[in-house]
């Protein structure tokens, strides 16, 4: 079972995340109010906490992992078929998968960055509220 662990939003460019108890996920667009709600394909950004505690490990302080923040953090194991194309649901929302993994920053030193296979994105697909414990289920 994956839930919700941490729920995060990031208001203005340079500023820190803040925590948050729960999240407006508006329909191709993102979190209300978070700097990068503007469409796309990287609308949402999810993190399992296996990643997170790889990163937390690492101390090299490497531009790509000072510079990711997750919206939310999953408390679970990633599924090993998580794909492109597929809809997970989080309370009263749907998102659907656009990457799994991301590209390393250029001037990161590590050999093998957690991030390069363990970020998420997904698409807004409908909106609602999602909030800490939410069970996620996928299709």
């Amino acid at each position: 079972m994956v839930k919700v662990a941490k729920l995060y939003i990031k208001r203005a460019k340079g500023s820190p995340p803040e925590n948050a108890v729960k999240l407006a996920l508006k329909e191709n667009a993102g979190v209300c109010g978070d700097i990068f709600a503007t469409g796309g394909d990287r609308q949402v950004s999810l993190l399992y906490q296996k990643t997170q505690d790889e990163i937390d490990a690492l101390s090299h302080g490497e531009p790509c992992l000072k510079k990711f923040c997750c919206n939310i953090l999953l408390e679970g194991e990633k599924p090993s078929d998580l794909r492109v194309g597929q809809t997970i649901t989080i309370g009263e929302a749907a998102l659907e998968i656009s990457s799994v993994g991301k590209e390393c920053h250029s001037l990161c030193g590590l050999d093998v960055c957690p991030l390069v296979g363990g970020a998420v994105f997904a698409r807004v697909s409908r909106a609602g509220v999602i909030k800490i414990g939410d069970i996620i289920s996928y299709d």
